[in-house]
């Protein structure tokens, strides 16, 4: 597969690996610089277009359910918090949706952020970027699959719980300044109705 580029002498197509450009006859070699800005940029393009196909995808995935932030329970926002945990859906749809948004981290990134050499002090097992040990420091009876998170100080929690309730107000205002624009335009519609239906 090839890329057609632009020849910046004299605005001709030419294929990213043709030699001289068919339209004017200029040596590639004399529009490398040019050429490979164009690939980069293009490249860019198709990359930004992907991710942003990606997003729309995963956004829509949302609407069909999503793990509570918790629990890991699937989860949906007809209902208001989670029936295993009781956490609040809404927050966790909040999580679920910046999670989406996140760029993915590619293998040599994770394999490099995981693989740290934090050491456990008691059973030298690599702990990669947690701060507690998996195999030594067990959770409370009951909180598993949310031990990590309970580990954290009191301030960090408060700290995630404001974060969530900040993103959730202003995600409330938003749906508020649509529903009350909504309520203006079919308003302004049913007068204009009105004043035509009296004319005629």
């Amino acid at each position: 597969m090839f890329m057609l580029v632009i020849c910046p002498e004299c605005k001709g197509e030419l294929s990213e690996h043709a030699n001289t450009c068919p339209s004017c006859g200029i040596p590639s070699y004399k529009i490398k610089e040019s050429i490979d800005r164009q690939i980069t940029d293009k490249k860019k393009q198709h990359e930004e277009l992907a991710e942003q196909k990606r997003i729309e995808k995963g956004l829509a995935s949302l609407q069909n359910g999503f793990k509570c932030a918790v629990c890991d329970e699937k989860v949906g926002l007809e209902i208001e918090v989670c029936l295993n945990c009781k956490f609040s859906t809404q927050k966790s749809y909040v999580v679920a949706k910046s999670n989406v948004m996140a760029k993915p981290v590619s293998n040599q990134d994770y394999i490099s952020y995981n693989w740290s050499g934090n050491y456990c002090p008691k059973c030298n097992i690599d702990m990669g970027a947690w701060d507690d040990c998996f195999d030594c420091d067990p959770p409370p009876k009951g909180s598993e699959h949310i031990w990590h998170k309970w580990k954290l100080e009191k301030p960090a929690r408060e700290a995630l719980e404001s974060k969530l309730d900040g993103e959730l107000r202003l995600e409330k205002e938003r749906l508020e300044r649509n529903k009350f624009r909504l309520a203006v335009v079919v308003f302004a519609m049913v007068i204009l109705v009105t004043i035509i239906v009296k004319l005629f």
